[in-house]
């Protein structure tokens, strides 16, 4: 009697294909101040507490620094008739708004204007539930509300950009102050 000899093929184990992690998602953060005058600051907000009443003299700047194109600051007004500039420039001037490079300067009249270096851009009406942001994008500075583009810079800005708040206005407010510091 022969017996039958059985062989068994086996195929080599697969390796297992190891699963991507996917990059991770810049998000913006909430704004930290420094050179804080004459203003209170309560999380990511930031009100003017004393000075006079249509002077440069209240205001701070983020430790944050927009880095690179894809960089933004983002914020909402509670009241519309207080003057006040959200700006970005290379050094720090709280009470020097007009030399901002690019801004969004509250005029107090319920306007809301777009500035660089002083000079007028644009202009619109705004709610106290509009969300503003200066975003660079394409290596270009662009202005928005609600997800709106409403103006694009000319210049391509340097960097890092510090952003400056200017509170003009007796108890002007700049509220949600949100920064991304770029990513590419």
């Amino acid at each position: 009697m022969v017996l039958a000899q059985t062989s068994t093929v086996t195929s080599p184990t697969p390796t297992p294909t190891p699963t991507p992690v996917p990059a991770p998602t810049a998000s913006a953060e909430m704004a930290a101040f420094s050179s804080i005058k004459k203003a209170s600051v309560v999380g990511n907000s930031i009100q003017k507490t004393s000075g006079c009443a249509g002077c440069a003299d209240s205001g701070a700047i983020t430790q944050q620094r927009l880095l690179a194109n894809g960089s933004y600051v983002e914020f909402t007004l509670t009241d519309a008739t207080k003057q006040l500039v959200v700006g970005l420039n290379t050094g720090q001037t709280i009470t020097k708004p007009n030399s901002n490079l690019y801004a969004f300067s509250v005029n107090g009249s319920g306007q809301v204007e777009v500035r660089e270096k002083g000079a007028y851009r644009s202009e619109f009406s705004f709610s106290t539930s509009t969300v503003f942001r200066i975003a660079i994008e394409s290596h270009r500075v662009k202005y928005y509300a609600n997800g709106n583009l409403l103006y694009t810079s000319a210049t391509i800005p340097v960097y890092p950009l510090i952003i400056n708040i200017s509170l003009l206005g007796q108890s002007a407010k700049v509220n949600n102050i949100m920064v991304l510091m770029g990513g590419g």
